[in-house]
């Protein structure tokens, strides 16, 4: 698709744009907030065309840890467009939180994954307490972090680093 930008001066920039790629990663009790709130913005960012269109500018891919479907903290159930194994190169990985990243299972699973993509996403970020999936992976030792007010004096417990 193309894509035009307008700047200030009011010349036009055109060019073949690609939908990037962004992975949310679902799994038993995560915070459905978490999971959607960044889904949607991402979803509903558009770029204008030179045909006056609008086209997405990003591709949003719910990853599983399995293919089943998995159920946030408040009972919604949400299906995975793909797994974690099978999930494309992305740009951007995010992590929600929720309790069920407490669980060492899931924990490591995310992280070990984490740490498998790191070199090939450009963006990985946590959302509140996504903090512990990402924090596991070591990739945060030494940086500043911000996460949930309630969640810092926990955070600081388990991730000493």
């Amino acid at each position: 698709p193309k894509f035009v930008i307008v700047t200030l001066a009011g010349s036009f920039y055109s060019g073949v744009m690609t939908p990037l790629r962004i992975g949310v990663v679902g799994f038993e009790a995560v915070n459905a907030l978490d999971l959607v709130g960044p889904a949607e913005a991402f979803a509903s960012a558009v770029a204008g065309q030179p045909n006056g269109k609008r086209r997405s500018s990003y591709e949003v891919f719910l990853l599983g840890l399995t293919p089943r479907p998995f159920t946030s903290e408040s009972g919604i159930v949400f299906h995975p467009r793909s797994t974690l194994r099978a999930a494309p190169k992305l740009d951007t990985i995010i992590i929600p939180g929720g309790r069920g990243l407490r669980e060492s299972r899931i924990n490591r699973t995310v992280a070990t994954w984490i740490k498998s993509r790191v070199t090939t996403t450009r963006r990985i970020a946590s959302v509140c307490t996504g903090i512990y999936g990402l924090a596991a992976t070591g990739l945060l030792d030494g940086k500043h972090v911000t996460t949930h007010c309630v969640s810092r004096r926990m955070s600081r417990r388990a991730f000493q680093n």
